[in-house]
């Protein structure tokens, strides 16, 4: 993923990967901890009000951000069950920037010489629908950060 040096450095302006970083340390890696269920279904369902999902189509399990301007898309990825990945989608100076906030906060840091955390690439990870909904809900409030600062917001 190659991202305009013009888009990391406003990413690094904004608090964008503070708070992406903030995101992984509150939902941390918890190996043998309980996981419990979260079916498609229960998490659309518990989800109405809160946050505008869609289930999309496999493999694996993927859910498309709803109520976002025409031009921005958010996915999550659910991996093993409990680990959260995001594919983004966003114009920057007439040019689709596509990505993960994983990649993308790793490459603006990287860019701009500061300290790269450990794991380099964390992800958030959740062990219950109302967790992962409440990551849901940090997404949707980072990805609209996004588009402010890419110059999309509407």
């Amino acid at each position: 993923m190659n991202f305009d040096p013009d888009f990391l450095t406003a990413v690094e302006d904004s608090d964008i990967c503070s708070a992406y970083y903030s995101l992984c340390r509150e939902h941390p890696l918890r190996i043998g901890a309980p996981i419990e269920k979260a079916p498609a279904t229960a998490l659309l369902k518990a989800a109405a009000g809160r946050v505008s999902l869609s289930k999309l189509s496999g493999p694996g399990t993927v859910f498309q951000l709803g109520g976002l301007p025409d031009n921005l898309s958010l996915t999550f990825i659910v991996q093993s069950r409990t680990r959260i990945e995001t594919g983004f989608a966003i114009p920057f100076k007439e040019v689709q920037q596509q990505g993960t906030f994983a990649i993308l906060c790793n490459a603006a840091l990287t860019q701009s010489k500061m300290k790269v955390p450990s794991p380099p690439y964390p992800r958030p990870e959740s062990h219950s629908v109302e967790e992962l909904l409440a990551i849901f809900q940090e997404f949707d409030a980072l990805v609209r950060k996004l588009a402010s600062v890419a110059g999309n917001a509407r």
